[in-house]
């Protein structure tokens, strides 16, 4: 997996807090290999050029004004992904949400005993309310 993240910047941290660099990112984070944002749009052209088809999160003429999830991950840099988003070939482009929702179908073992258990504390808490 390759992440795309910003470069540190000392300023911006000590108002935001501070960023996981590119040089520890994919120790921190299980990527392979990190990269800077900047070179998302580059990176992305490179890899669709091979590729048959390119599932991306992108608005429908019913979806109004909603923000998609890329510009909700991408926040200030929705302009870099926009950009390479608009680079794709219309004709590889796919809606990512049909293949999301065939995922969200299934659910493992796991995620369903997760489930079940915050659906039990939700009950207990919502159980105490109401005897008060």
């Amino acid at each position: 997996m390759t992440i795309f993240i910003r470069e540190r910047d000392p300023k911006k941290e000590l108002w935001d807090g501070p960023l996981t660099g590119i040089e520890s990112a994919p120790s921190l984070l299980g990527a392979d290999e990190a990269r800077n944002i900047t070179r998302f749009s580059s990176h992305l052209k490179s890899l669709c050029a091979s590729a048959p088809s390119v599932y991306i999160d992108i608005p429908t003429r019913d979806s109004g004004r909603r923000r998609t999830l890329l510009s909700r991950l991408t926040g200030p840099l929705t302009q870099i992904t926009d950009e390479a988003v608009d680079s794709l070939p219309l004709s590889k482009v796919k809606p990512l949400s049909r293949e999301l929702r065939k995922l969200r179908r299934t659910k493992s073992e796991a995620e369903t005993r997760l489930m079940r258990k915050a659906a039990s504390i939700s009950g207990s808490a919502h159980a105490k309310v109401n005897r008060h």
